[in-house]
């Protein structure tokens, strides 16, 4: 029944990893892009409106550049992409236009759908480019990226341009048979669907870095997490399998399904806090008292100074920080009011400064489940 509401999805980002696109040498698979862009556009023309996060652009400009292992200094790995890319555009543009199909190409850095003006600009450009039955076609902008600015993987910025989007599917393909976990007799097993991520579904992820993917589960259980919080799904699936998309979108079993459709959790998470909750990485962050715990969670508050135990991090005023709770467990995020240097001469005390507000509840966003 849930795998059915995908087959109503009309925006979808689908996200393709680089071991799925590209050859252990990192020459693009041709043949086997070809059959992937098949499937997509057999989706845009029966009127689904598609994004497309491509990985691959690194390992694509590998060969270029007569390199046998994938690079480790910043300007090799950047020079790469700055190949690869173009490899790879001229390869979808190609195959794309063979079913009437326009795709376009857009680069994004974290810094980028951090700024407000920015991101409101991505969401329109991407809308206007949907709007005229065109495909985006997304990759992090690597020749530029620093640790700063990355996004980390392609399996989180799929999720931040579907949450960006309000996309209700995200798809994430992979060389993995879906989520596998080991069962009493110590096979391997696929889980065909993750209601919640919770720590019985973590003990399962093993450490992942192996060749031209950066990825690995940990991140698509990220992405997944986060389409979650705004009631969207997310699919991970096997890229090689025959017409992996088709049969997700006709309700087949296959993959492993995460999450499941809930317009109420998405009209939780209006556009703004979606933007406070996700798109920014904490500067610091502040250990509030049970007092000022219940208030937030429970009573529609906003954080007073006079509540905050302890504080963290070199901040100024407009940053987003991280609360936590007496026990450490962060629980929300906000745009603070006071530098970090101010909330630490304050905190905790009964005088008139102490009813301050660090964080005003419209700048505040609250995880009941993180």
């Amino acid at each position: 029944m849930i795998r059915n509401t995908l087959k109503s999805a009309e925006l979808i980002v689908i996200k393709i990893g680089s071991k799925v696109l590209l050859e252990d040498n990192g020459r693009p698979n041709y043949p086997r892009i070809a059959h992937l862009v098949e499937q997509i556009a057999r989706l845009h023309q029966a009127g689904k409106k598609i994004i497309f996060v491509s990985s691959g652009a690194i390992g694509a400009g590998m060969e270029a550049l007569s390199l046998t292992k994938r690079p480790t200094d910043l300007p090799t790995l950047q020079a790469a992409a700055a190949i690869g890319q173009v490899r790879l555009m001229r390869a979808y543009e190609d195959l794309f236009g063979s079913y009437n199909c326009q795709v376009a190409q857009v680069l994004l850095t974290h810094d980028d759908l951090k700024h407000r003006v920015r991101h409101v600009n991505i969401k329109n450009t991407l809308n206007a480019l949907l709007f005229r039955h065109v495909i985006p076609i997304i990759n992090e902008n690597d020749t530029v990226s620093v640790d700063e600015i990355k996004f980390g993987d392609n399996d989180v910025l799929a999720s931040l341009v579907a949450m960006l989007l309000e996309a209700k599917a995200l798809i994430l393909l992979t060389t993995a048979e879906g989520f596998m976990i080991k069962n009493e007799q110590g096979e391997s097993e696929r889980l065909p669907h993750i209601f919640s991520i919770n720590e019985d579904v973590l003990k399962h992820i093993e450490a992942h870095k192996v060749g031209l993917s950066v990825g690995g589960m940990k991140s698509k259980l990220e992405a997944a997490a986060n389409m979650i919080h705004v009631g969207g799904m997310a699919v991970i699936a096997p890229g090689l399998a025959h017409d992996v998309l088709g049969q997700i979108f006709s309700g087949a079993n296959i993959g492993t399904v995460v999450g499941e459709h809930c317009v109420e959790q998405a009209q939780k998470m209006p556009g703004r806090k979606r933007w406070i909750a996700f798109y920014h990485r904490p500067r610091g962050f502040v250990n509030v008292d049970e007092g000022a715990h219940e208030a937030l969670m429970n009573k529609g508050k906003s954080l007073l100074a006079v509540g905050i135990r302890s504080v963290s991090g070199d901040f100024s005023k407009g940053a987003v920080i991280e609360i936590r709770d007496a026990q450490g467990h962060g629980f929300a995020k906000g745009i603070t009011q006071m530098t970090s240097e101010d909330i630490d001469k304050i905190k905790g005390t009964c005088s008139d400064h102490a009813a301050l507000e660090v964080v005003h509840r419209d700048d505040l966003v609250i995880f009941k489940e993180r």
